[in-house]
């Protein structure tokens, strides 16, 4: 990874069922100081043998979860998917991502940042 980037898990894939609940989230160990931290998200989505390539940003919102991508629905995957978690604050802060089923969420990274640095899932 360049300076600057914090790396953490790797292959994320999230598969659609029929409650259509399994999500990507993320959050801050706490406030932010001025400005939230920016997400940009990249995936697949697979649909039997199609596939389109699909990218959304967000911005997180302090200790709430926030969802990055939506569940995809039946017979649909996401995969593919890379995380990129920018601090953009006027202080360190720390980023939690997880996988969410509906009823359990699962950590699948967490990294500290400095300001200007940006974490790297996938």
């Amino acid at each position: 990874r360049p300076a600057g980037e914090a790396s953490a898990a790797r292959m994320i894939r999230v598969e659609g069922d029929s409650t259509a609940t399994n999500i990507l989230r993320a959050r801050m160990s706490a406030a932010a100081t001025t400005t939230n931290p920016r997400a940009y998200i990249a995936y697949t989505l697979r649909t039997g043998k199609a596939a389109v390539l699909l990218t959304t940003a967000v911005a997180l919102n302090g200790t709430t979860n926030v969802t990055l991508i939506a569940a995809p629905g039946v017979n649909e995957v996401q995969d593919e998917v890379e995380v990129r978690i920018s601090n953009i604050d006027t202080a360190a802060v720390t980023v939690i991502l997880e996988y969410y089923d509906g009823t359990t969420a699962t950590q699948l990274g967490k990294a500290a940042l400095a300001v200007d640095e940006t974490a790297v899932f996938s």
